[in-house]
């Protein structure tokens, strides 16, 4: 019986999910205010309706689109590419207005935790599976790699959002290769000059390579400016509210 990989790589990331939660409830890093249920529900909903349009409006996940056209390009390189432009990516979504205007809504959760790492926009969403959909279209990668890269990149992407504390040995030893909440905490702060900084997904190195690495010995208080706390859990104003205003902004 063959293997849906994509499915697995679904079911792989609620396990991480469920991991990251886990460590939350034993290491907390801080305590909310904002009732929990109703910003997972919000967050668990958004991720579920991009699941179902990017399926509905890409039709071809990106590990069938390697398996339909097998290449032998190698993991490594791929690895490297991919979370490379990732990287330059997340730097447009706040470099450019017509992009932050959507990448608002992720950081519109006032609270981060593992559930802000569902929590974007359709059109970012759709944004990146696009690009991640092309690379795999240029480089031909074999399709483990891409297999590879969605897991790590799944895992990677709730450990740098969760409400958690490390050891701090760990943490000093990770930041010199790879992201983790003490680097991507400050990039979700309300002050939008911090805010500019510490883009990578998995790997930091392309921060430490373009400057824009920061560390901050504060907590930050995360959010948008200007930005009511309780609006943050309301699904018209994180997608329709919320995008708008940013565009007046420009």
């Amino acid at each position: 019986m063959s293997v849906d990989w994509q499915k697995a790589v679904g079911l792989l990331s609620v396990f991480f999910l469920m991991a990251a939660c886990v460590w939350e409830m034993c290491r907390p890093h801080s305590i909310f205010n904002l009732s929990l249920t109703r910003r997972w529900s919000l967050n668990f909903g958004l991720w579920v309706s991009i699941s179902i349009l990017t399926s509905l409006v890409f039709r071809l996940s990106p590990i069938a689109l390697a398996a339909s056209r097998p290449g032998e390009f190698g993991l490594l390189p791929f690895l490297l590419i991919v979370d490379a432009s990732l990287w330059h990516i997340h730097f447009s979504l706040h470099r450019f207005g017509v992009l932050w205007i959507w990448h608002a809504t992720h950081h519109s959760d006032p609270e981060m935790d593992a559930s802000t790492g569902l929590r974007f926009h359709p059109v970012e969403a759709f944004l990146e599976s696009a690009v991640l959909l092309g690379l795999v279209w240029i480089f031909r990668p074999a399709v483990v790699s891409v297999i590879v890269f969605q897991i790590i990149a799944s895992a990677s992407n709730y450990l740098v959002h969760a409400n958690a504390a490390l050891p701090r040995l760990v943490e000093n030893s990770l930041q010199w290769i790879f992201m983790r909440p003490g680097l991507h905490r400050p990039h979700h702060s309300v002050d939008p000059n911090v805010q500019k900084g510490n883009y990578g997904i998995v790997l930091s190195v392309w921060d430490r390579i373009f400057r824009t690495l920061h560390r901050q010995t504060f907590d930050p208080r995360c959010g948008i400016e200007g930005d009511p706390p309780a609006a943050s859990i309301d699904p018209v104003h994180v997608l329709a509210t919320l995008p708008w205003r940013e565009w007046k902004k420009l």
